[in-house]
């Protein structure tokens, strides 16, 4: 009887101890990781997530004065009158003629408004390069949808430019 009693303290002993073995793991592994706080991780998500708040906010500024420094403020005939005196301007000061300009129907881009124009300018080659370039730049607030170039003349350097250009319009509280 000895002998039993032995035997089943001894199972008894080793299953105690492994029990012992299973909650020390669990403590170990779960209770004691390096995993940090629930608020500090909180907190840390808040923190991120403001700063990618004033992140978006800044990009939305820029790209708000960006929008504002492409686009125009003002109805669609008014902006067919602008253009052509901006573009008359422009003309004169590169030696061109501009001997044709109409404004077509606007197009609604949701928000923007697109007013395209078509123009036709004549004068030398390098002068209408020149003319095209100054439309290219940001400022001019156009964009050069279409351009055909045709010799008017081949025995000179002068030509024909056909142009399509666009503006847009941003509505109010834009």
């Amino acid at each position: 009887m000895r002998i039993g009693r032995q035997s089943s303290l001894f199972w008894n002993v080793l299953f105690v101890l492994a029990l012992l073995a299973i909650l020390f793991t669990g403590w170990y592994g779960f209770l004691r990781s390096d995993r940090k706080p629930l608020t500090v991780n909180v907190r840390d998500q808040i923190a991120k997530a403001h700063r990618d708040a004033e992140a978006v906010a800044k990009k939305a500024h820029h790209d708000q004065h960006r929008l504002h420094v492409l686009t125009w403020r003002m109805s669609a005939e008014e902006l067919g009158s602008t253009t052509l005196d901006w573009l008359t301007g422009l003309a004169e000061g590169n030696h061109l003629v501009i001997s044709g300009f109409k404004t077509d129907r606007p197009r609604d881009l949701d928000p923007l408004k697109e007013v395209p124009f078509g123009l036709v300018v004549e004068g030398t080659f390098p002068n209408t390069m020149n003319f095209l370039a100054a439309l290219e730049e940001p400022r001019s607030k156009l964009m050069v949808s279409v351009l055909q170039l045709s010799s008017a003349d081949p025995q000179t350097d002068r030509v024909t430019a056909t142009i399509g250009l666009s503006g847009f319009i941003r509505p109010e509280g834009l």
